[in-house]
């Protein structure tokens, strides 16, 4: 993702999972994470703990629109979603601590899938392209998602 959280590139498994958390519709293009998450849409709709996901997205978000390399932007599309599309009981800022990853859960189908999401920066880069970069990836947070999710692929 670039620093305003639209996706540059995806893996198969990203495409095919967002995709299926879509449809019938397509996947935006771009697509943008936060929008995907936070705005009323089916892949928000997915997401079983989402009054959990949405504060620490946004505060994430917002964290990193206005430390380091200020990017007026994504604060004004963090303060748009959370005008928007998060609760109306949400503070203007989570007093929730920044955790390295979150806990998300989608409902898939008949099942529940969990996962843990780790989004990483390039904190030193060489490149000032390379800064605004994320690099989002999530891991089964228990077997039977694991072996669900291996299941759902080998059956594409």
């Amino acid at each position: 993702m670039n620093r305003r959280w639209d996706v540059v590139r995806a893996n198969d498994g990203a495409t095919w999972l967002y995709s299926a958390l879509c449809a019938p519709d397509p996947l935006p293009d771009p697509a943008n994470v936060l929008r995907l998450m936070l705005e009323p849409g089916p892949v928000r709709a997915a997401v079983e703990n989402w009054d959990q996901v949405a504060p620490a997205l946004l505060e994430r978000a917002r964290r990193e629109a206005v430390g380091g390399v200020m990017d007026l932007a994504t604060a004004e599309l963090v303060h748009e979603l959370r005008a928007t599309a998060a609760p109306a009981a949400m503070p203007p800022r989570s007093i929730t601590p920044l955790v390295p990853v979150i806990d998300i859960a989608f409902a898939f189908g008949e099942t529940s899938l969990r996962w843990f999401s780790v989004v990483s920066t390039i904190g030193t880069p060489v490149d000032i392209t390379a800064q605004e970069l994320r690099l989002e990836a999530f891991f089964p947070s228990d077997g039977e998602t694991a072996s669900r999710w291996h299941d759902l692929i080998a059956s594409r």
